[in-house]
């Protein structure tokens, strides 16, 4: 109950102060793994599925990224129309989701790697920039759409994303139409942002500076105490205090540098953006 109140108190605070940002910089073409690990998908065939996984090099920089493609078994027939999903901050391509297998099962493909500076990919993590981490996206996506092997539709790809592979859902419609390696048309027609971030400094914390930060002195988070009413003694006045001692608890807010994050969390079913069609399944 403490932690609602808390909550709502959080949401009723002002926004924080205007940032001032100078030239955009971002990491490219360091610790990129070029010449040290192989590249390649070696494919496995199971009943199931068909399973691709290794290692590609993004045509960003040749930063080497860790890459799994799961192709459906019969009765889905191809072109398969196939699915990107993006894993949170500091997750990886096996980074757990139930939506795989499910998405499989009807007769998707989907498609699976640690961005740049995540799992066991190379390269730095540059925090969605559209000039690296939605390229390599882009780049992913043409490179294996032109794998022969998997039988991809082009025309029929959506991107899916929770927390920071969220964010970069929303971004991937920036640009669904772009060319493969190969010169086939891509085109992402659906994309599922979950739980993202709209503003990513407002999401992180605290931004390496106490003075210049999201999370400035002296604002709220939420934190262990064991007086939770009692924080709120002026709110609701007649709420007794039940914690005793050395019971720790989670629902008092505390004076500090840092603030919850700004995620844009949801109950309700992850919206789709749809973008020029529907993506369509092989299996009728």
């Amino acid at each position: 109950m403490c932690t609602l109140l808390l909550l709502a108190v959080l949401a009723q605070s002002s926004l924080p102060p205007a940032h001032t940002f100078g030239p955009d910089t971002n990491r490219k073409g360091v610790f990129t793994g070029a010449g040290i690990t192989p590249l390649g998908l070696s494919c496995s065939s199971s009943p199931a599925e068909t399973d691709c996984a290794g290692f590609l090099a993004s045509d960003v920089d040749r930063t080497v990224l860790d890459v799994t493609v799961r192709i459906p078994a019969a009765p889905a027939t191809p072109p398969y129309p196939l699915v990107v999903n993006l894993h949170g901050y500091g997750g990886s391509k096996t980074s757990k989701s139930s939506w795989d297998d499910q998405m499989v099962g009807r007769g998707y493909a989907v498609l699976r790697y640690s961005a740049r500076g995540f799992g066991k990919s190379w390269g730095q993590v540059n925090l969605a920039d559209l000039g690296l981490e939605l390229r390599d996206l882009r780049s992913m996506i043409g490179q294996v759409v032109d794998d022969a092997r998997l039988q991809l539709d082009p025309d029929a790809v959506a991107v899916l994303g929770a927390s920071y592979g969220g964010g970069q859902a929303w971004l991937a419609a920036v640009q669904p139409v772009f060319a493969s390696p190969a010169g086939q048309q891509v085109r992402i027609r659906t994309i599922v942002p979950i739980v993202p971030w709209t503003d990513l400094l407002a999401a992180l914390r605290p931004n390496g500076s106490p003075t210049n930060s999201i999370d400035v002195p002296g604002s709220w988070r939420v934190s262990s105490s064991a007086a939770c009413a009692s924080t709120f003694r002026a709110l609701i006045p007649t709420t007794p205090t039940t914690s005793s001692p050395g019971t720790r608890t989670s629902c008092s807010p505390s004076r500090t540098t840092t603030r919850p994050s700004a995620h844009s969390w949801s109950t309700e079913s992850p919206a789709t953006a749809r973008s020029g069609g529907r993506m369509r399944s092989s299996r009728r």
